[in-house]
């Protein structure tokens, strides 16, 4: 099958798709719309009739779709009053697929959020790995740390951010708690989103690698309230890079 449809204002080319992919960009692209504001809270989604012709996909696989969303806490179905979708407060902001569009539709308010998610987490998190991590540990932080200082030195700073989200899950991991863990890997994308920003700032990268370099410090060490403390300064330094390429975009738009 030929699927093509509008994605906010983007017409999207048609392509030859299997039925998974079908429904996968079925799902994206209400997903998008709700993100984007053109069907608010509280609001029912169109008809089956007119979203099937809208979006060229029979009604087999629209309703896959609304059932995916509706896991994500986007919308709810209700016999006779339609798909309504649900208070923002509701959606599943921790779902892979949210967060990506999410990256897309509000970049900087995910980014915003994700500095309230780091304050709240990784000082407490670099504590609990300063006193818990064990040699392997130890060793895969600095095998990250390792790996962020050679990627610095390459043109383009190819595989930093990859770098950077690994030396992150390794402290993560050093703290031996399972949640910390999951979390980490639910916030992935906008992680490595938030890694990706920061780095269009010149000079961010090389000023990151001494921050990083104090956690991996004070962690070897076992020493909590530094490791803890130096947690706090690289967040407020990434925040610091991410507002101003942000800023630098808006200039260049």
């Amino acid at each position: 099958m030929i699927l093509s449809m509008t994605v906010g204002d983007v017409q999207l080319q048609p392509v030859a798709i299997t039925h998974r992919t079908r429904h996968g960009h079925v799902t994206e692209a209400l997903g998008m719309r709700i993100l984007d504001g053109h069907v608010q809270p509280g609001e029912t989604l169109p008809n089956e009739s007119a979203l099937c012709a809208d979006l060229g996909v029979g009604r087999g696989t629209l309703r896959e779709a609304v059932k995916a969303l509706e896991a994500k806490g986007l919308v709810e179905s209700r016999p006779r009053t339609g798909t309504r979708v649900r208070p923002r407060d509701r959606w599943n902001f921790l779902d892979s697929d949210l967060l990506r569009w999410m990256q897309r539709s509000d970049s900087p308010r995910l980014l915003s959020d994700l500095a309230d998610l780091r304050r709240s987490i990784e000082p407490g998190a670099a504590r609990l790995a300063a006193e818990r991590a064990t040699d392997e540990d130890r060793a895969s932080l600095h095998a990250a740390y390792d790996l962020m200082m050679a990627s610095s030195r390459k043109e383009g700073l190819e595989g930093f951010s990859e770098a950077d989200l690994a030396f992150h899950m390794a402290l993560l991991h050093a703290c031996h708690n399972d949640l910390y863990v999951s979390l980490g890997h639910a916030i992935e994308i906008a992680l490595r989103a938030s890694f990706e920003r920061g780095m269009a700032v010149p000079g961010a990268v090389s000023a990151s690698i001494p921050r990083h370099q104090l956690i991996l410090s004070a962690i070897m060490v076992g020493d909590g309230d530094a490791a803890s403390a130096a947690a706090i300064g690289l967040i407020d330094a990434a925040v610091r890079d991410i507002d101003a390429a942000i800023r630098l975009m808006g200039a260049e738009s």
